[in-house]
């Protein structure tokens, strides 16, 4: 029973103590620029760091599901999101979206409107497109910048590599798209 006992203690001890800090800074950026505020999702920083005095190996899924526990956030999925970014680079489309968002009027209506004329989509992306392009559609002034911000996107099924505490690689910088008018600064521990 001891040796039970010391392996349990030592097996606490030694789980990685990860935390993820999230923040609107995406979109605070976007206001400060832009004025621009969206309505219905919000591009949130994740920044995911290693407390503990071991490299830890975390994965995504982990970090969102502790993100939508522990605040009660929706978070879009990276599959969803990347896909409504890839329509969005076609250069007409990125055009049209930025005008209907520049308009300001019936928004949601006539972005599904856009995306229903587009290729064949399921339900899950038509649905959620006006909300991720509504909250990711300002921070690009080119349909090429929108690529660069997909790859910041924490994907859904990966594992994120943290060095211990303090070793130049203990934190990593993410994105994420979350349903909701605005996120409050928060810190997550990630079990």
């Amino acid at each position: 029973m001891r040796t039970f006992t010391l392996l349990l203690a030592f097996a606490c001890a030694s789980l990685a103590q990860v935390t993820a800090v999230v923040s609107d800074q995406g979109s605070d950026v976007i206001r400060q620029t832009t004025g621009y505020r969206p309505k219905a999702a919000t591009l949130a920083r994740v920044d995911v760091c290693n407390a503990g005095d071991a490299d830890a190996n975390v994965a995504t899924s982990r970090i969102n599901g502790a993100i939508i526990l522990q605040q009660q956030y929706s978070i879009y999925d990276s599959d969803v999101v990347n896909a409504v970014l890839v329509q969005l680079q076609q250069r007409d489309v990125f055009t049209r979206a930025q005008k209907i968002i520049a308009a300001g009027a019936n928004t949601t209506t006539l972005l599904t409107a856009l995306f229903k004329t587009l290729a064949p989509q399921t339900v899950a992306i038509l649905n959620a497109a006006p909300e991720i392009a509504q909250a990711l559609l300002p921070a690009a002034g080119d349909p090429r910048d929108l690529a660069a911000l997909g790859a910041k996107i924490l994907p859904d099924n990966a594992t994120l590599v943290l060095g211990k505490k303090s070793s130049g690689n203990d934190c990593r910088t993410t994105l994420i798209v979350v349903k909701a008018a605005s996120v409050k600064i928060a810190e997550v521990q990630v079990q």
